[in-house]
């Protein structure tokens, strides 16, 4: 037996008698001579092999990428089709960003329909396969935020990586940065990446440039240089012009011409639910009531899922002694963000900052009327006692606190810290000022600056020095200079020691 290269047309011309069966599209065959029954041949077609083998590998390749296209089409988010398939080897990117972007959508839709686990799951898939989109870097660092402040900073940091950088991602970034570096910090750190413009994109670059040095020559109450330098370097955008001046003058004192400012502006920009929620608060400052019940109607209109314009609203009514209003706006508030322990959270900051305890202890009331979870409430109560010295009342809060059924996610990240301190500082002990110890490192990371500061001062305040050592430890590794080590400060100004247990019938 003999096996035989060649081309079918010289097959044909040179062969001899034979008994040929042919396969593979004819491109190979087995030969029997007719003349010599013994004598077999295998011949090879190369051209028609060569043609077979092709053919072969197409139809195995399309029929793959069907299967591989049905698979995705299997996740109703994907947005892969057999044309992607098919085109993967030479389009790899191209693929691999249709993919990402598919997840980030479907991640995106899960956040708002608040299955935040799932998104993060999503989130992080899409940007490992498609790290240029923005929009999903800036959500999954909003989910990283309470938890894990610092790898949610890193997560937009990392996003300088892929330009062009605009504005959004700038933005997030020195608002992360403003909870543990001063101003100059910011400034230097601004000039840097301005070093590397060719990286940012024109809205970046004009943040960087000029609006955000404005604004930090308002945080750094330097108004003559930010007055100067808006003049000469005047917004190019509207919206940015007239913020910036407003600030200047409230800053200022002058409230007056901040309400000029935003009465005279365009009506697209003062219509806008951010811009209407400052126009609420420059009428409450300047003292128009009238106009602000009329923006405030507007700002729940255009937003209704927003509590801004709610906390807003109370706040006026506290100012201007509206005690009537009251009942109305706490049943209207609780009706819509009843569930929403931030915005729960909120209500009780604006109230007691005014002093209005039982006005919070009336919400407290109403809350668990509704079948709802009042610990943001009780949190916040028992902060506001421990800063006026009531331990007694805050020790109270605390325990009502322990008791709520309140979905330990959703609980306020330097809750349960506060329960320690209250206690560590309502017993003499050892063992509970070892306890805040323990405390103290299980929340670290949870809370911010301004979270350690007080901590830190309420230490001190109670003559709990090593303690308060301890936290201030922690606080600079974490937010370097941002947190001082106070002298012992005692009392707190217009608060009796000897009153402190006095008042906890009344009160609680």
């Amino acid at each position: 037996m003999k096996i035989r290269i060649k081309s079918f047309k010289q097959w044909k011309r040179d062969r001899p008698p034979t008994d040929a069966r042919l396969w593979l599209l004819g491109s190979v065959g087995i030969e029997k001579s007719v003349a010599c029954e013994t004598k077999w041949w295998i011949d090879i077609y190369w051209k028609r092999l060569g043609v077979a083998l092709a053919a072969l590998t197409i139809v195995g390749y399309l029929g793959t990428a069907v299967a591989v296209a049905q698979y995705f089409k299997q996740q109703p988010y994907n947005k892969i089709t057999f044309t992607h398939v098919v085109l993967a080897p030479v389009a790899w990117r191209d693929f691999r960003a249709v993919q990402g972007q598919s997840m980030i959508a479907h991640g995106l839709a899960e956040l708002h329909e608040k299955h935040p686990e799932d998104a993060v799951y999503y989130l992080q898939s899409g940007l490992a396969k498609e790290p240029s989109l923005t929009e999903a870097r800036l959500a999954l660092a909003d989910l990283y935020e309470i938890e894990r402040p610092e790898q949610a900073l890193a997560l937009l940091e990392q996003g300088l990586n892929y330009p062009p950088v605009g504005r959004p991602l700038l933005s997030a970034i020195f608002s992360r940065l403003a909870q543990k570096t001063g101003w100059e910090q910011r400034m230097t750190r601004a000039r840097t990446l301005l070093q590397h413009s060719s990286r940012l994109d024109e809205a970046g670059r004009y943040y960087l440039g000029t609006t955000l040095p404005i604004s930090l020559l308002i945080e750094a109450q330097d108004f003559d240089a930010a007055g100067k330098r808006l003049s000469s370097e005047k917004p190019k955008s509207e919206t940015e012009a007239g913020e910036l001046s407003i600030a200047v003058s409230t800053r200022t004192g002058q409230t007056d011409a901040a309400w000029t400012t935003w009465e005279t502006a365009p009506d697209k920009w003062r219509t806008t639910p951010d811009h209407l929620l400052l126009g609420i608060e420059l009428a409450r400052e300047t003292q128009r009531p009238a106009k602000m019940d009329e923006l405030i109607a507007e700002a729940k209109k255009a937003d209704p899922e927003n509590p801004a314009a709610y906390l807003l609203e109370l706040r006026g009514n506290l100012q201007l002694g509206r005690t009537d209003r009251m009942k109305s706006l706490q049943r209207e508030f609780l009706a819509h963000f009843g569930k929403n322990p931030t915005a729960l959270k909120s209500w009780g900051a604006v109230a007691l900052g005014a002093g209005e305890w039982k006005l919070v202890a009336q919400t407290i009331d109403d809350t668990q009327a509704a079948g709802l979870d009042p610990a943001p409430l009780w949190a916040q109560m028992a902060e506001f006692f421990f800063r006026h010295n009531l331990l007694t009342q805050a020790t109270t809060c605390v325990e009502h606190y322990r008791q709520s059924n309140a979905d330990a996610a959703n609980r306020d990240p330097g809750a349960d810290l506060l329960v320690e301190l209250v206690m560590s500082c309502g017993e003499q002990s050892d063992t509970r000022a070892n306890r805040l110890a323990r405390a103290i490192d299980r929340q670290r990371g949870l809370l911010q600056a301004a979270g350690y500061q007080f901590v830190v001062q309420a230490l001190d305040r109670y003559g709990k020095t090593d303690a308060a050592r301890e936290v201030a430890a922690v606080a600079e590794r974490l937010y370097p200079g941002a947190v001082a080590y106070p002298k012992a400060t005692g009392n707190p100004t217009g608060t009796p020691a000897g009153k402190t247990t006095g008042k906890s019938t009344a009160i609680i």
